[in-house]
């Protein structure tokens, strides 16, 4: 609320919706003779203050507990991403912000219709800048939320072929390989992400290697395993699917003190974590 506050202060606020103009927000058009209007802040022509001013109201919406609340910040995060949408639309990331919070309402509201709605926002912020990933995995996701895998495969295979040495496309390639139950193609890829460049993206990261080692313990290849999940925790030494499966496969190779280390160095990023706790008093040592 105080951030919600502060960018109304520097922006400005919108100083009402009627139903026509809550129709008109949730398509990828602007309706000059509907356009939204606001009472200005001290710089109600920044578009950047908006666009956080919305994001702030999506944090709130993911906060609240209560679905009709849930409801009025999500329309409010959507009503306040439509009005950049109208101060600059040749912005990608204004239709991207949209779909975002259209996206979020589907799978809040178990509503194929926003997720519909959100696709249609992603594919103009990609026909506006195709070289983005980040708009372009939107995209995926979304056509993932609706069941249309394949749709999905195929942005992200596309994106492997143009940037070859970033991780995150062969992540979510993974993921849905792992879903459809195609496991050798899903370690395959995995095994790419973990091997390529993240851009600093260190916890999807740690969840991807994480995942592989999953898939390589599921397949009976506990080295190789091994091997993910140490790579996981060293990215990420808090991640307790890393450490207890990693504690785990030690601990039934016979590696002992080697299960107890692990355990301990998680507990010291992530302390009382319950599971890790039993594991040790099993093993016979202390957290």
């Amino acid at each position: 609320p105080y951030a919600e506050a502060l960018y109304q202060v520097g922006a400005g606020r919108l100083a009402g919706v009627s139903q026509q103009q809550l129709e008109d927000i949730l398509h990828p058009v602007v309706v000059p003779s509907r356009l939204l209007q606001v009472i200005p802040g001290l710089n109600p022509d920044q578009e950047l203050y908006w666009v956080k001013m919305g994001i702030a109201f999506e944090s709130a919406a993911a906060a609240a507990t209560k679905p009709q609340e849930q409801l009025l910040y999500y329309r409010t995060a959507l009503a306040i991403h439509h009005y950049t949408l109208q101060m600059n639309p040749i912005n990608g990331y204004n239709y991207n912000n949209k779909g975002r919070v259209l996206k979020a309402m589907g799978e809040r509201f178990g509503q194929a219709g926003y997720l519909e709605l959100a696709l249609e926002h992603y594919k103009k912020a990609v026909e506006l800048d195709r070289n983005n990933v980040y708009f372009n995995l939107d995209m995926a996701s979304t056509l993932l939320d609706l069941g249309r895998n394949a749709e999905a495969l195929d942005v992200c295979q596309k994106l492997t072929e143009k940037f070859p040495d970033f991780a995150l496309p062969y992540s979510y390639a993974a993921f849905i390989k792992m879903r459809t139950g195609q496991t050798a193609d899903a370690i395959r890829y995995f095994q790419k992400a973990v091997d390529s460049d993240w851009k600093t993206d260190y916890g999807s990261k740690a969840m991807a290697a994480t995942n592989l080692g999953m898939l390589l313990e599921a397949g009976h290849k506990d080295p190789d395993a091994e091997v993910a999940y140490t790579t996981a925790l060293q990215v990420n030494p808090a991640l307790p699917e890393a450490a207890l499966h990693l504690a785990q496969l030690q601990a039934k190779a016979g590696q002992r003190p080697a299960a107890v280390a692990t355990l301990q160095a998680f507990l010291k990023a992530s302390p009382n974590n319950p599971q890790a706790t039993a594991l040790l008093t099993k093993l016979g040592a202390r957290p």
